[in-house]
C-alpha cells in the first residue's frame, strides 16, 4: 500500500511542482526561492523518505533507480551544452584562470579539511578503499557552483554589474573538474559480482558513448520538425544514454557532459532545439529532488554538525579561492571584488548528481554518512546563497 502511495504521491508532486519550477510567480515572494530552487521537493522527499513518514521505502527508490540513471544523464547533458566552442574562445583567458583555480583550490581545502575531521569523527570507517572515494566525492561536490541560482539571480535586476558578469561564466564551467574526477571514480571501481569493462578500456568507451550519443540526438531533432515528436526524442535520447552508462558501468554524468557538448557543437546554434531540450529540464529535476530527498538518512548524530562543516569549509574555500584567483581578471572588470566567493555559494543538481551517484557505486555505511553531509550542505548552501549574492553584487559589504 505504501508503494502505491509513494508513486501516486510522486506523480501528483512532480506534475505540480514542475509548474511551480517554470512559473515561480505562481507562488508568493516568501516561498518563491524556496520552490524555485527545488529545496521545497527536495524537503518533501526528505518528509517521504526513512527519516520522515517512511512512504518511501527501499522498494520505491529501487524501481525508481532507473530513472534516477537517466536523471544523472541529463544533468550532465545540461552541463554539456554549455561547452560550445563558438562561445568558450571570446572568454578571457583569466576567467578560465579564475574558474578552474577556484574550483580546485576548493577541492583541495575540502577534501584536506575532512581527512583531518574524519579521524576524529564516530563515522563508520572501512579502511583507505572506502576512505579516499568518500573524501573525493565531498571535495568534488564541492568545488561547484549551481547554475540554476545564478541564472535565477540574473533576472534580478539587483544583481548588475561585474559580479554578474564573472559569476555567470564560471558557473557555467566550473563543474568541468567535480564531472572529470567523477568520470574517473567510475573508470577504476571494481563492482562486486558485475561484468563490466577493463578499467583502461572505459575511458575511451565513455568518449565513444557520449560523442556518439550527442550526434545521434542532434542528427534525429534535425530531422524532425514538431516540438511534441523533439521532445520525445530527447527524453529517449536521455534513456538511452543513461541505460548505457549503467549497462557499461560508467559515470552517466560523464558521458552525458561528453555528449551535451557534441551536441552543441554540431550544426548551428537552434535556438528551437536548445529549448526542445531545456523542455525536460523542470519535470525531471522535481523528480529527482524528490528520489534524493528519500534517500536521505541521518543515523548519526555527528551528521548534522558535519554538515554544517561540510559548508563552512567550502564558503571558506570559496571565498579564498575566489580572491586569490581573480587577480589576473580584475583588470577586465575594474573592481576588486574582495568577497565574490560569496556569490558561488549555491549548490543544487551537480553537487546532488554527484552525491547519488557516489552513493550507488560505493555501498556503505560511510557512503550513507557522506551522502547526508552532502544534502544538509548543499539545503544550508541554498537558503543562503541568494541573499548573500545580492548583498555582494551591491556592494553592501
Amino acid at each position: 500500500m505504501k508503494s502505491i502511495i509513494g508513486l501516486v504521491i510522486v506523480g501528483i508532486v512532480v506534475i505540480f511542482g514542475s509548474r511551480l519550477v517554470e512559473r515561480p510567480g505562481a507562488v508568493s515572494d516568501f516561498f518563491k526561492r524556496f520552490f524555485a530552487g527545488g529545496l521545497a521537493y527536495l524537503l518533501l522527499g526528505v518528509l517521504l523518505g526513512p527519516s520522515g513518514f517512511s512512504v518511501f521505502d527501499e522498494n520505491i527508490l529501487t524501481k525508481f533507480s532507473p530513472v534516477t540513471t537517466i536523471a544523472l544523464y541529463w544533468i550532465g547533458f545540461l552541463f554539456g551544452i554549455n561547452l560550445r566552442w563558438m562561445d568558450l574562445k571570446k572568454a578571457q583567458p583569466s576567467i578560465y584562470v579564475l574558474m578552474l583555480g577556484q574550483s580546485l583550490f576548493t577541492f583541495f581545502v575540502v577534501a584536506l579539511a575532512f581527512r583531518y575531521i574524519f579521524s576524529y569523527s564516530h563515522l563508520p570507517m572501512l579502511g583507505a578503499q572506502a576512505l579516499v572515494p568518500a573524501l573525493i566525492t565531498l571535495a568534488a561536490c564541492a568545488s561547484g557552483t549551481s547554475q540554476s541560482t545564478i541564472f535565477r539571480l540574473i533576472n534580478d535586476k539587483r544583481f548588475r554589474g561585474p559580479v554578474a558578469r564573472v559569476a555567470a561564466f564560471t558557473v557555467s564551467l566550473d563543474d568541468m573538474p567535480a564531472i572529470l574526477i567523477c568520470g574517473l571514480l567510475t573508470f577504476f571501481a571494481q563492482i562486486p559480482g558485475e561484468p563490466s569493462l577493463d578499467p583502461l578500456l572505459r575511458p575511451p568507451a565513455a568518449i565513444f558513448l557520449g560523442v556518439g550519443g550527442g550526434v545521434i540526438l542532434r542528427s534525429m531533432l534535425n530531422s524532425v520538425a514538431g516540438g511534441q515528436t523533439r521532445l520525445l526524442i530527447v527524453l529517449g535520447g536521455m534513456a538511452f544514454g543513461g541505460g548505457l552508462a549503467a549497462y557499461f558501468h560508467i559515470s552517466p554524468i560523464f558521458i552525458g557532459a561528453i555528449a551535451g557538448a557534441a551536441f552543441a557543437n554540431i550544426g548551428s546554434h537552434d535556438e528551437k532545439v536548445f529549448t526542445i531540450v531545456h523542455q525536460t529540464e523542470s519535470t525531471m529535476y522535481v523528480l529527482f529532488l524528490l528520489l534524493v530527498g528519500g534517500m536521505f538518512r541521518i543515523d548519526n548524530y555527528m551528521l548534522p554538525i558535519l554538515g554544517l562543516a561540510y559548508f563552512l569549509i567550502r564558503a571558506a574555500g570559496k571565498v579564498i579561492g575566489n580572491y586569490i584567483f581573480l587577480a589576473p581578471a580584475r583588470r577586465y572588470i575594474n573592481s576588486p571584488m574582495p568577497l565574490f566567493g560569496l556569490a558561488m555559494l549555491s549548490q543544487g543538481g551537480m553537487a546532488l548528481a554527484i552525491a547519488v551517484h557516489y552513493r550507488g557505486l560505493f555501498p556503505s555505511p560511510l557512503s550513507d554518512a557522506v551522502f547526508a553531509v552532502i544534502i544538509i550542505g548543499v539545503f544550508i548552501s541554498e537558503l543562503v546563497a541568494y541573499p548573500l549574492a545580492l548583498r555582494v553584487a551591491a556592494k553592501e559589504f
